[in-house]
């Protein structure tokens, strides 16, 4: 064989191996060399394998690789990022995995409007009072929880936890509680996160949902280091005695658990229905300004703080906190 007949061998098996993984047959090897001995440019040839029959079927199963589309699509493409064919390919996958779906904002808002509506007419709200919450909290929930169903703002802090190398790799494993979440958009917030619904437990006050306990969490019916991960948002500024709470949340935190938290900056318990507000002079209740003065109610349980977001100067005047729980008190 001559040396050129040696390199157009190569080119063929190195095709063969690059498209379907394998070495060209002899037949292969005879069909060929002839075409490449007359002149055929290797990306002529790469391009017939390219198109082949073989290759397209072998193509159909994986949905990254696919035979070159027509000029009109691969020019739509460039100015509509979903084309219609694109989403014709997607909807079948997402429905493979329906989970994919609470990736997206607006269809984890829409999907808890859809129950909402539907759980409220087969299950109604149950509810449960706490002493030490402040007397109409489950009276304002309860009037609140229509226009809250959609709102995803609990999020802001579930996004951080996969970024933490330890909880990224046993998201699939990790326990979590979700304390005050008021309706379901918190637990399609933490499925999206990548923890696993049979892994999540939900705990408010009020309930519609199967997927919420109702229980307080001054007083919760969990064993003892049961959770690898807490979460809550705007919950404790509607309890009278927040020390008590957060004792009850390291106690049920295994050690070296993660415990996140978004909450508004407080000044003090304002009533919730009715009556002109207190001077701040005269408010009892949380106060919190700073990322620390959450953190302060956790110590001296607080280890790695992995994230502190302070409020804006704009008047975006929430916070958001992640860190890790030391149950041996060392910081």
């Amino acid at each position: 064989m001559t040396h050129d007949g040696e390199q157009h061998d190569q080119l063929i098996h190195f095709v063969y191996r690059l498209l379907f993984s394998r070495d060209a047959e002899p037949e292969a090897l005879t069909h060929w060399r002839p075409y490449l001995a007359q002149g055929l440019p290797p990306l002529s040839f790469f391009e017939a394998l390219w198109n082949s029959q073989e290759f397209n079927e072998k193509s159909q199963q994986n949905h990254y690789v696919k035979p070159p589309r027509s000029e009109t699509i691969s020019a739509a493409a460039e100015s509509t990022i979903i084309t219609d064919e694109y989403l014709n390919q997607i909807l079948p996958l997402l429905s493979q995995n329906r989970g994919l779906l609470l990736e997206i904002k607006s269809i984890r808002a829409l999907v808890a409007q859809w129950r909402y509506r539907d759980l409220m007419q087969t299950r109604g709200i149950k509810t449960v009072e706490s002493e030490e919450a402040y007397p109409d909290t489950v009276a304002y929930s309860e009037f609140t929880l229509r226009s809250h169903v959609h709102i995803d703002r609990s999020n802001d802090m579930i996004r951080p936890l996969p970024s933490i190398g330890r909880v990224a790799r046993n998201l699939d494993k990790l326990k979590v509680l979700a304390i005050g979440p008021r309706t379901e958009m918190e637990l399609f917030a933490l499925m999206a996160a990548g923890f696993r619904l049979e892994n999540i437990s939900m705990l408010d006050l009020i309930s519609y949902s199967p997927y919420i306990q109702v229980g307080d969490m001054h007083h919760m019916e969990f064993d003892n280091d049961k959770f690898d991960v807490v979460v809550f948002g705007e919950t404790l500024a509607y309890s009278q005695q927040p020390e008590v709470a957060v004792q009850e949340i390291l106690r049920v935190a295994k050690d070296r658990a993660i415990v996140s938290i978004v909450h508004a900056a407080s000044k003090g318990h304002v009533p919730l229905f009715g009556g002109d507000a207190l001077p701040v002079e005269k408010r009892e209740g949380l106060f919190i300004g700073t990322t620390e003065d959450m953190l302060r109610y956790f110590r001296p349980h607080v280890g790695h703080v992995y994230l502190r977001c302070e409020p804006e100067a704009d008047g975006l005047d929430r916070i958001v906190t992640t860190f890790e729980v030391s149950k041996d008190s060392l910081e």
